[in-house]
């Protein structure tokens, strides 16, 4: 007896041991990324980084940004899409840096509500 019609039963065990891995794959990272998501949101701390390298758009990529920071004298680096047709960043701005406290890994460069990079150096005074 066959599992699936049409297949034999080692290549149907493989496509559904496939199919199960990846669906279970998904769901792990979709946790993650919903778990570091709200450490991020529930325990956050603020710096400042520095725009330091530019890379272009890409075959099926945005362009994006790299930008470094310091947390407890570590050097960080972090990496965000932007759109340079809508606003104009040159390397060596500052931008607002959120991430988790201990654990600078979890970050976001924190954009307005334009989506456009925040360039200001009072943003971390008013969010104390």
């Amino acid at each position: 007896m066959k599992i699936v019609k049409g297949m034999s039963n080692a290549r149907a065990l493989t496509t559904i041991l496939t199919i199960v891995f990846t669906v279970v794959f998904m769901i792990i990272m979709f946790t993650k990324t919903i778990i570091d998501r709200n450490k991020l949101k529930n325990n956050p701390e603020y710096t400042y980084g520095i725009i330091v390298k530019k890379y272009p758009k890409g075959y099926k990529t945005r362009p994006s940004l790299k930008c470094q920071f310091i947390v407890n004298g570590e050097l960080c680096y972090g990496r965000m899409d932007y759109m340079p047709h809508r606003e104009h960043i040159n390397i060596g701005d500052t931008c607002v840096v959120m991430y988790e406290k201990g654990h600078p890994d979890n970050y976001r460069i924190l954009v307005d509500e334009n989506k456009h990079l925040i360039i200001n150096s009072r943003y971390i005074e008013n969010l104390k």
